[in-house]
C-alpha cells in the first residue's frame, strides 16, 4: 500500500543521503538511523532483513545489542519520516521500504538507463543517458562505512561511470568530437587507470587528427598501471596504440564495436570506432573497489577491477562493469609480435617451427619495445654460425670428441649449415658481427659455437659447416670441481652473451705433458712463488659456474645499475669488491647473479660461483681454507698441488690470479673472515659478495644494503612468478597479498609457488589463511622452502642474551621505537640496548629509516612474538606493564609541557617520567616520533583488558592530539577512554571523556555523535552535582546550537554555564563558555557585545597563560572590529594571534588565523591577500581535519572570486562549501554556500562585492 502523502516525500540516494518533504529537507536521525535507511533505499520495494540491516551498520563485529539498536533506527525513522508507518513496513523477518519511481532517484535513474537501452538511435540513447547522469549529486553514499554499503556505494559509482562513458562514446558517434574529447579527457582525469576511457579517448583524439596526444594517453596509462598494479594495459588499449601506429583507416570511421548499435544513417555521421577481439567473460560484481570520501575534496576513484579509478572494461552502462583480462589474448608484447619468431599450430613461439629470416631492411622501424618482450633467456639466441674457414685453429684429431659425451649432453641431430639459425630463431635486438676474417684469431680468447648437432665424421669438415662442437658438461655442485675441466671449442668473439658458453684462457704456450700421475705432497711452507711454471695451471676451459639467471627477475634497476657501474673500472684499484647485505629473503643472491650475468663479458678469464654457507640449515660454514681449495681447483690446480696450509693457499691464489679478469660471486657470507682471504692481489677481477650481516671489516669494499622493493615491484614480481592473469583477475587480493608477505621477494614467490600448486584457489583464498598472525609465517612454506626457516637462521646465529632481546623487542606494538623505549620493554639499561640494538640491525633482524628509531620487518616481528622460544606469559605480562607505564609517564609530561596538562592528573604515586623531557620543543619531538607507538600501546591496553593503562594513557594523548591537529585519532583514543572509564567506574575520567569528545566530534561535523555524548556527559556531571562540569557541558551544547543555527538557545545555555562557574575559580571552563558566547553573539550581529565578550576571553587566556584560549580570543575580536570596518585594528589583533600560534605550533590556531585574515582582506577588497592567506589555510586543513572551518573559507575564497568576475571559480569554492556544511550540519556556512551558487550564475543587479556576510564565522575554543 502507498503512501496518501508518498508523492511529497522525496528520497536521493546518488549522492548523499537526502530525505524530502516537499521543499524541506528532513534530518532522518544519527549514523545508524541513516545506515539502515540507505541499505533500506537500495533494495526498494524489497524485504531486506534484519542481519543485512546489521550488516549495514557496522563496520565490524557488531555488539550483542546490534538488532535492537537497528529496531530503534527503523522507530526513529518511522517517526522522523512523514507517513513513515506506511512507507517502512515490516514484513516477515525484515523491513521493506515502499516507494515508487517519484519518490526515490535510483529507480528513476534505472528507468531511464532502461529507456537508453531500448533506444532506436543515438540522439534517443543520448538524451535518456543525459536524463539519467543528472540525477548524480555527488559520489553515492559516501558516509557509508560498514562494507556492505560502501560495496553497493562503488556498483552505483561504477553504473555511473558506465553510462558517462557510454554517453560520450554517442558523442563521437554523432560527429561531436571536440566535446567527447573534452568530455573523454576529464573522465581519464578523474579515473587514470580506467582503461576503457583511455581507449576511447584515443579513438577520439585520432579524429581530430591528434595522433601524437593519442600515442601519449596510451604511454601515460602503462605507465601508470606499472607504475600502482605492476601490469600493461589491456587488449583494448593495446589494440589502439597498434591502430595508431599503423594509422589504420578504422579509427577514422568503421564498424561499430560488437554490442553496440551501429550509428543512425545521417550524412556525415562517423561511425564508432572498430570493432575489438572478443573478451572473456568476466562474472558480474567481479573486481569492485569500494572508494571512500574526503571532506576536503573529491572522492578517490572508485572503479572496479583493479584499483580505484580502473576500468570498468567495455561492458554495457546498465549494469556493473568490469575490467577486461589485460593481457588476455596476443597483445603488443606477446612474444609471437617479435619479427622473425616462429610460431607452431597453437600459435605459440615454437621451438622447432622454420623461421623466416627477413631479406630486406624496412625503411621505416617501428619501436622495437612494441614487438618484443624482454628476453629471460638470453643464451637461446646465438650469433650467426660464422663461414667455414675463418677459424685458424687446428681441427681435432679423430677421437677427441667422445660420442659418449655428446649423448650425455641431450643434443640432437645434425649441424646447421653456415648462416642457419637455430630452431628458436635469431634475437631481433642483436645485429650479429661480421664474420671473423681467417687469421684474425692469433694467441686471442676463442669461444664455443651453441647449437644442436653432433660432429660430423673424425677429422672431416664440410665448407659450409662450422667447426666442431664440444658441450661442457653440467656444472658441479657448489663446492665441487672435477681436477681437470674439459677442452671446449669456438666461438664469435663479439657474442653478446658470452655467459651462456665456456671461454677458454688464452694460452699460446706448448701442450702439456702427459699426466704422470700423483706426486708428492711437500712439506708446509715449500711452496715459494710461483710454485709451478705457469703452463699447468690456466685451465682449458676458464671456469663458468654461474647459476642461472631467473628469467622472472623483476625490478631492482638501481641497484643493478649500482652493481653494473663498476665494470671495466677494476685497473683504478686493487681487484674490486661489491658486497650486498641485506635481511634473509630480501633477493641479495637473485640480484648478484643477474648482475653477474650481465657482467660476464667483461671477465673473459673465468666467472665463479662460491657458496659459503654462511646461513644454510644443516650446512657449516665453509672456513677461508676450504674455500681457497675449491677457488683453486676451479681456475685447474689440481688437488695434488694444493698447499694443505691456508696461507699457502692464500698465496698460491693471488699467483694464479695475478694478471687474470675473474668475475667471482661469493654468496651467503657471515663475516668478513670468511670472504678477505678469497679477494685477489691485483687489478683486473671483481668480487661480488652477498651477506645477511653487513660486512663492515670488509676494507675497501663498496657497500649495497639491499632493501624491500617497492609496492610496484613487489606486485609486478608477484605477477611475473604466478602469471600475470591471476593478479589481473583480483587486483585488489593481489596487493593485500603483497602486503601480508611484508613484499619480502622470498615471501611472494613462496606464496606464489603454493597458488601456483593449488589452481583452485584464489588469491584471496589464500589471503584468509595468512590474516592469522601466529599462522603466517607456517602458511609460507612451499616444498623446501619456508620463510621461517630462512628467517630463523639469523635468529640462530645470534648470542643467547641478542636473542632475549630479540623476542622482548617483539612485543613492541607500534611500527618503530627508539633505544629508551626498547630499553624499558626489555629491562635493559639505554646503553646496553642501543648496543643490541646496532647488532640487530648489522644482522638485518631490525631496519632503520630514521636515525635513532629502529623497526622490524613485519614478518620477523611475528617470528620474534610467535616462535618456541618466545618468552613466556608471566614475563610477556611484566614487560607490557613496563612499557605502558613508559609512555603513560612521558605523554603526561609531554603534555604539561605543551601547555595543555591531561585530566585528571595521574595518581600522586606515579613515578616521574623516563623520557628526560626538558622543554616544549622536546615534548613536541618526543610526541610527533612517538605517535604511532603510542596509539598502538593504546590499542594493546584495550586488547588486554589493562582498563587502568588504557584510560589513564588516552586521557594523556588527547590534548596532544588535539593541538598537533589529529583530531580524528583524538575522537577514537577519546573514545576507548570513555569506554574503559565505564568500565572502571570511574566517573571523573568518564565526564572529561565525554565531554573532550563532543568537542572533537564538533571539530569533525559528526553532529549527531557529538551531541549524544555531550548530553550523556551532562547527566552525569548533574549526577556528580559537579558545577564546573555541568557548565562545561552545557558550552559543549551550545557549540551544537550554534551549528545548528539556534542562536538563542546557546546563549541561554551559556549564561546558565557562566552562572554556574561564578567564583568557582575554574578559568578554563570560564573562557570556554565566554568564546562560545562571543560567536553566537556574533551570530545575531550583535558585534559591540561579542567584542566585549572575546576581551574578556582574551585577557583571562592571557592571566592563566593559556595561548590557545588568547589566539580564540584574539581572532574573536578582530571579527568584531572586521564587521564594525575597522580593519586596521582587526589586523593587528590577528598579526598577534598569528605570532602565537607560531610560538606555541598548533596547525589549527594557524589554520584559523588564515581564514580570519581571508576574510578581513575580502571585506577590504584586498583579492590577492584574500586568496594567498585562504589557499594557505586550506593547506594546513588538508592535514588538520576541520571541515566546518574548510566551509567557511571555501566561502570566503568563493566571494572573493565572485567579486573578481570569475564565477566558475566562485562557484565550485561555494559548491565545496556546500558539500562541507552538509556534512558537518553548519546551517550558517549552507546558507551562505547556496547564496553564492545562486549569485555564481545569475549575479543580482546591484550586487556588491564587499558585501559583509551575515552569518557568523565558526570557531572554537579548544
Amino acid at each position: 500500500m502507498m503512501a496518501s502523502r508518498g508523492s511529497a516525500v522525496r528520497f536521493g540516494v546518488l549522492g548523499t543521503l537526502e530525505v524530502w518533504d516537499g521543499d524541506d529537507r528532513l534530518q532522518v536521525g544519527g549514523p545508524r538511523a541513516r545506515a539502515v535507511l540507505a541499505a533500506l533505499l537500495l533494495e526498494a520495494n524489497r524485504v531486506v532483513s534484519l542481519s543485512r540491516l546489521v550488516d549495514a551498520v557496522w563496520e565490524d563485529a557488531p555488539p550483542a545489542t546490534a538488532e535492537h539498536q537497528v529496531r530503534k533506527a527503523v522507530a526513529e525513522l518511522r517517526a522522523r519520516i512523514p507517513d513513515g508507518r506506511l512507507l517502512l513496513l515490516t514484513d516477515g523477518p525484515g523491513y521493506r521500504m515502499v516507494v515508487d519511481g517519484g519518490q526515490l532517484d535510483l529507480l528513476r535513474f534505472e528507468k531511464a538507463l532502461a529507456r537508453a537501452r531500448a533506444a532506436t538511435d543515438t540522439d534517443e540513447e543520448a538524451a535518456a543517458l543525459e536524463g539519467a547522469l543528472a540525477l548524480y549529486r555527488g559520489r553515492a553514499l559516501p558516509e557509508g562505512r560498514s562494507p556492505l554499503l560502501a560495496a553497493a556505494a562503488a556498483m552505483l559509482e561504477d553504473r555511473q561511470l558506465g553510462a558517462r562513458e557510454r554517453l560520450l562514446e554517442l558523442r563521437l558517434e554523432q560527429g561531436r568530437t571536440e566535446e567527447a574529447v573534452a568530455g573523454l579527457r576529464s573522465l581519464v582525469a578523474e579515473h587514470p587507470l580506467r582503461e576503457s576511457a583511455a581507449a576511447l579517448l584515443m579513438v577520439a583524439l585520432c579524429r581530430t587528427g591528434r595522433q601524437a596526444d593519442a600515442l601519449r594517453v596510451y604511454h601515460q596509462l602503462r605507465h601508470l598501471l606499472a607504475e600502482q598494479l605492476g601490469i600493461d594495459p589491456g587488449p583494448e588499449a593495446a589494440l589502439r596504440y597498434e591502430q595508431i601506429l599503423r594509422n589504420e583507416p578504422a579509427l577514422h570511421g568503421g564498424t561499430p564495436r560488437p554490442g553496440r548499435r551501429a550509428a543512425a544513417g545521417r550524412a556525415g555521421r562517423p561511425a564508432p570506432p572498430p570493432a575489438l577481439p572478443e573478451e572473456p567473460h568476466r562474472a558480474p560484481g567481479a573486481g569492485e573497489f569500494p572508494g571512500a570520501d574526503d571532506e576536503h575534496g573529491a572522492a578517490p576513484d572508485a572503479g572496479t577491477g583493479r584499483a580505484p579509478g580502473a576500468g570498468s572494461g567495455r561492458t554495457p552502462y546498465g549494469s556493473a562493469g568490469h575490467a577486461p583480462d589485460a593481457g588476455s589474448g596476443a597483445g603488443p608484447y606477446d612474444a609471437s609480435s617479435r619479427p622473425g619468431a616462429a610460431t607452431g599450430p597453437d600459435g605459440r613461439v615454437s621451438a622447432s617451427a622454420p623461421v623466416s629470416v627477413p631479406t630486406s631492411v624496412p625503411t621505416s622501424v617501428p619501436d622495437p619495445d612494441l614487438y618484443r618482450t624482454p628476453d629471460p633467456h638470453p643464451a637461446a639466441y646465438p650469433t650467426p654460425v660464422p663461414q667455414a674457414g675463418s677459424y685458424p685453429t687446428p681441427v681435432p684429431q679423430a677421437g677427441s670428441y667422445p660420442a659418449s659425451d655428446l649423448a650425455s649432453a641431450g643434443h640432437a641431430a645434425s649441424v646447421p649449415q653456415a648462416g642457419s639459425y637455430p630452431a628458436s630463431g635469431p634475437r631481433s635486438d642483436v645485429h650479429p658481427a661480421p664474420a671473423p676474417q681467417p687469421g684474425s684469431y692469433p694467441g686471442s680468447v676463442s669461444h664455443p659455437v651453441a647449437h644442436p648437432g653432433p660432429v660430423t665424421s673424425p677429422g672431416t669438415y664440410p665448407a659450409s659447416a662450422p667447426p666442431p662442437i664440444v658441450y661442457s658438461s653440467p656444472a658441479p655442485s657448489s663446492g665441487t670441481y672435477p681436477a681437470s675441466p674439459p677442452s671446449a671449442g669456438l666461438r664469435p668473439a663479439t657474442d653478446p652473451h658470452p655467459a651462456a658458453h665456456p671461454v677458454p684462457i688464452p694460452y699460446s704456450g706448448p701442450a702439456p705433458a702427459p699426466y704422470p700421475g700423483p706426486a708428492p705432497v711437500p712439506p708446509p711452507g715449500a711452496y715459494p712463488l710461483p710454485v709451478l711454471p705457469p703452463a699447468p695451471y690456466p685451465a682449458s676451459v676458464p671456469p663458468r659456474s654461474l647459476p642461472h639467471d631467473l628469467p622472472d627477475f623483476t625490478g631492482r634497476e638501481e641497484e643493478t645499475r649500482r652493481l653494473l657501474s663498476h665494470a671495466g673500472r677494476e685497473a683504478e684499484r686493487p681487484a674490486a669488491v661489491m658486497a650486498v647485505d641485506g635481511m634473509a629473503g630480501v633477493g641479495k643472491t637473485a640480484l648478484a647473479v643477474h648482475a653477474a650475468h650481465r657482467l660476464a663479458p667483461h671477465y673473459p678469464d673465468g666467472q665463479i660461483f662460491l657458496d659459503l654457507h654462511g646461513f644454510t640449515a644443516g650446512r657449516t660454514p665453509l672456513t677461508a681454507h676450504t674455500a681457497l681449495g675449491v677457488l683453486l681447483r676451479a681456475v685447474g690446480v689440481p688437488d695434488r698441488q694444493l698447499p694443505p696450509g691456508r696461507t699457502d693457499r692464500e698465496q698460491l691464489w693471488r699467483a694464479v690470479t695475478a694478471g687474470r679478469r675473474l668475475l667471482l660471486l661469493i654468496d651467503n657470507a657471515a663475516a668478513s673472515e670468511q670472504v678477505r682471504p678469497l679477494v685477489p692481489g691485483t687489478p683486473g677481477s671483481l668480487v661480488l659478495v652477498t651477506s645477511r650481516p653487513r660486512l663492515s671489516a670488509l676494507d675497501g669494499a663498496v657497500h649495497l644494503s639491499l632493501q624491500l622493493p617497492p609496492p610496484g615491484d613487489a606486485l609486478r614480481l608477484l605477477g611475473a612468478v604466478l602469471g600475470r592473469e591471476r593478479p589481473r583477475a583480483e587486483p585488489e587480493a593481489a596487493a593485500d597479498l603483497v602486503t601480508l608477505c611484508g613484499r619480502l621477494p622470498l615471501a611472494l614467490r613462496v606464496a606464489a609457488g603454493r597458488l601456483r600448486n593449488r589452481p583452485q584457489w584464489t588469491i584471496a583464498a589464500l589471503n584468509d589463511r595468512l590474516r592469522d598472525e601466529s599462522a603466517r609465517l607456517a602458511g609460507l612454506v612451499a616444498e623446501h622452502r619456508a620463510v621461517a626457516t630462512a628467517l630463523d637462521l639469523s635468529r640462530t646465529a645470534l648470542p643467547t642474551p641478542h636473542r632475549r632481546f630479540f623476542h622482548l623487542l617483539g612485543l613492541h606494538p607500534g611500527p618503530d621505537f627508539d633505544a629508551r623505549t626498547a630499553a624499558v620493554l626489555t629491562g635493559t639499561s639505554p646503553a646496553a640496548a642501543e648496543a643490541l640494538l646496532e647488532d640487530l640491525l648489522d644482522a638485518h633482524l631490525l631496519t632503520q629509516h630514521t636515525p635513532g628509531r629502529y623497526a622490524f620487518h613485519e614478518l620477523v616481528r611475528l617470528l620474534a612474538r610467535h616462535h618456541p622460544d618466545a618468552p613466556p606469559p608471566a614475563t610477556v605480562h611484566r614487560a607490557v606493564h613496563r612499557l605502558l607505564d613508559h609512555y603513560l609517564r612521558t605523554a603526561t609530561r609531554a603534555a604539561e609541557l605543551i601547555d595543555a596538562p591531561a585530566r585528571p592528573a595521574l595518581p600522586a604515586e606515579a613515578a616521574p617520567a623516563d623520557e628526560p623531557l626538558a622543554d616544549e620543543p622536546a615534548a613536541l619531538a618526543w610526541f610527533q616520533a612517538e605517535r604511532p607507538g603510542l596509539l598502538s600501546a593504546l590499542a594493546l591496553a584495550e586488547e588486554r583488558g589493562l582498563d587502568r593503562h588504557a584510560v589513564r594513557l588516552a586521557l594523556a594523548l588527547a590534548p596532544c592530539l588535539r593541538l598537533r591537529g589529529h583530531t580524528e585519532d583524538e575522537r577514537q583514543v577519546l573514545g576507548v577512554a570513555a569506554a574503559a572509564a565505564r568500565r572502571l567506574g570511574d566517573h571523573e575520567r568518564r565526564l572529561t571523556a565525554l565531554t573532550d569528545l563532543a568537542a572533537a566530534c564538533w571539530h569533525l561535523g559528526r553532529v549527531a555523535e557529538g551531541l549524544e555524548s555531550a548530553q550523556e556527559a551532562l547527566a552525569l556531571a548533574e549526577e556528580l552535582d559537579d558545577g564546573p562540569g555541568t557548565a562545561l557541558c552545557l558550552s559543549r551544547i551550545s557549540m551544537f546550537s550554534t551549528t545548528l543555527g539556534r542562536y538563542e538557545e546557546a546563549i541561554d545555555f551559556l549564561h546558565r554555564a557562566l552562572a554556574l562557574l561564578s567564583g568557582t575559580g575554574a578559568d578554563g571552563e570560564e573562557g570556554t563558555a565566554l568564546a562560545c558566547l562571543g560567536t553566537a553573539q556574533s551570530a545575531l550581529g550583535r558585534h559591540a557585545e561579542a567584542l566585549q565578550t572575546s576581551r574578556l576571553v582574551t585577557l583571562g587566556s592571557r592571566t592563566a597563560g593559556d595561548a590557545h584560549g588568547e589566539i580564540t580570543g584574539l581572532t574573536g575580536e578582530a571579527a568584531s572590529h572586521a564587521a564594525a570596518g575597522a580593519f586596521d585594528t582587526a589586523l593587528r589583533r590577528l598579526a598577534e594571534a598569528s605570532a602565537l600560534a607560531h610560538r606555541i605550533v598548533t596547525p589549527h590556531g594557524q589554520a584559523v588565523v588564515l581564514a580570519r585574515y581571508a576574510d578581513v582582506y575580502r571585506r577590504q577588497g584586498r583579492h590577492d591577500e584574500a586568496l594567498r592567506a585562504g589557499h594557505a589555510a586550506l593547506g594546513l586543513l588538508r592535514t588538520v581535519r576541520r571541515p566546518a572551518l574548510a566551509a567557511t573559507v571555501h566561502n570566503v575564497l568563493g566571494a572573493v572570486h565572485r567579486a573578481r568576475g570569475d564565477l566558475d571559480l566562485a562557484r565550485r569554492h561555494h559548491q565545496q562549501a556546500r558539500r562541507l556544511a552538509r556534512y558537518t550540519g553548519l546551517r550558517s556556512e549552507l546558507v551562505l554556500a547556496l547564496d553564492g551558487i545562486a549569485k555564481s550564475r545569475a549575479p543580482r543587479a546591484g550586487h556588491r562585492p564587499g558585501r559583509p556576510r551575515t552569518a557568523p564565522f565558526v570557531s572554537s575554543p579548544n
